[in-house]
């Protein structure tokens, strides 16, 4: 018991001192020379994502189901986007997804501890991907800029 005790208060006084615990690597698709994999950036929470078919285009529509336990209020959601081709920055993009008057999601209005998911068709606008590795960093902020979600998406085309 005395052991248990003291592990306890050496973590809580040196959290630094120790390696964080990442989240796993997850695949999402793996066919035809497209791979696409991601890996929760938020340290306390992972979450589910899935898509088919896995295309060789990603211009066809694809089925996703994304699924997460709310940490917090949703009253608006903002989406960023960062994207690197081959180690250097080609995209940013922001976007409003959820407003008290205006809301684009199923899941706006949501409330902390409730279940989001959402299966659904989407066309990502993207006519080809080129050969090459392209990393995504994808945030979710709500109205209080904390992460609703946090994910790194690792996609390789050969």
């Amino acid at each position: 018991m005395k052991t248990v005790v003291v592990v306890f208060l050496v973590t809580a006084l040196f959290p630094g001192s120790f390696e964080e615990a990442r989240w796993p690597t997850h695949t999402v698709c793996k066919k035809d020379g497209l791979e696409v994999y991601y890996t929760s950036c938020d340290p306390l929470q992972d979450f589910g994502v899935s898509f088919e078919p896995c295309p060789p285009l990603l211009s066809q529509k694809i089925n996703i189901r994304v699924s997460l336990i709310l940490r917090q209020d949703i009253k608006k959601l903002y989406l960023t986007i960062e994207g690197f081709a081959n180690g250097k920055p080609v995209i940013q993009f922001h976007y409003n997804l959820c407003e008290p008057s205006f809301e684009r999601l199923s899941f706006c209005g949501k409330k902390r501890g409730e279940l989001i998911y959402y299966e659904g068709a989407v066309k990502i606008p993207l006519p080809i991907i080129p050969r090459g590795r392209f990393d995504i960093t994808l945030q979710l902020l709500n109205q209080n800029h904390f992460g609703i979600v946090c994910a790194n998406a690792t996609i390789f085309k050969t």
